[in-house]
Parts: structure tokens; C-alpha cells; sequence
């Protein structure tokens, strides 16, 4: 599940900064969706990887918006070819901060975390002891 769309970031940082950032050639008049896409993917990827080590079960059921707003604050820097805003990479930060709260279990999304399985398909051996065992008493001298 994508925690952001095209149109998350268009709504927080406007479709001409969008085009800019995305315009690799340096001729685009619309949004390069792949190389958007990209940032985005890299931004789900990053948060994925935290609500894992929280327990949270993947993909997410629902839509959250404060992995939205986490999600378009980490795909954004990646959008610069160099140097990023100082605002920019702020943004990142605060977003990596949150991610690093939810991990620890200190920020929870009102979620249930993903439950143990209480079975498991795990071989298990099991011994009946040795017959063999010395000081057993088995009616032989």
C-alpha cells in the first residue's frame, strides 16, 4: 500500500515545485510520474521497514494520515538531484523522528500490532528418554 499518492505531494508543495524537482532533462511541462514514483517507493520502503520492527502488520489496511505526511516528507529530498533545502531535509528529520518513536513503541498509530501466530509449522522432536540408560533397572545383569 502506498502511504502517498502523486497528489499528497502536489497538495503539500505544489505541482511547479513538483515539476522542477522531477525535470531531469530540463524540458518536462508536467510531473515526470516515474521519477516521483521512485521517491515515493524509496519513502513507503523506509516506513515499511519501521511499522515492521514495531510488529504492525504489512501492508497496512487503511490509510493513516500521519504516515502520508511521514511519506511525503521522506520522498520529497529524494527528489533533489543535490543539496536540498535546510527546510527540506528538516522535514526529513522530524519524519525519520516519528518513524524512529513508532519502532520503539513509544507512538502508536491505533492499530493492533500484528498478532503471534499461536501455532507454528516448526518440526518438533521429541524424546522418550534413553533405553539405553544406565541405573535402570530392567530385570537384566
Amino acid at each position: 500500500m502506498a502511504y502517498a499518492s502523486h497528489q499528497d505531494m502536489i497538495d503539500r508543495f505544489g505541482e511547479q515545485e513538483l515539476i522542477q524537482l522531477t525535470d531531469r532533462e530540463g524540458d518536462a511541462e508536467a510531473i515526470v510520474t516515474s521519477v516521483l514514483d521512485r521517491a515515493l517507493t524509496d519513502a513507503d520502503s523506509i516506513i515499511d521497514a519501521h511499522l515492521q520492527s514495531a510488529g504492525y502488520p504489512l501492508p497496512m489496511s487503511s490509510q493513516i494520515a500521519l504516515l502520508t505526511s511521514i511519506a511525503v516528507d521522506l520522498a520529497r529530498p529524494r527528489l533533489y538531484d543535490e543539496n536540498p533545502t535546510e527546510a527540506v531535509l528538516m522535514r526529513e528529520k522530524n519524519a525519520m523522528a516519528l518513524l524512529a518513536r513508532i519502532a520503539d513503541g513509544k507512538l502508536k498509530l491505533g492499530l493492533p500490532p500484528a498478532q503471534t501466530p499461536t501455532s507454528s509449522d516448526e518440526a518438533v522432536m521429541e524424546s522418550a528418554g534413553s533405553v539405553w540408560a544406565r541405573g535402570r533397572s530392567q530385570g537384566f545383569i
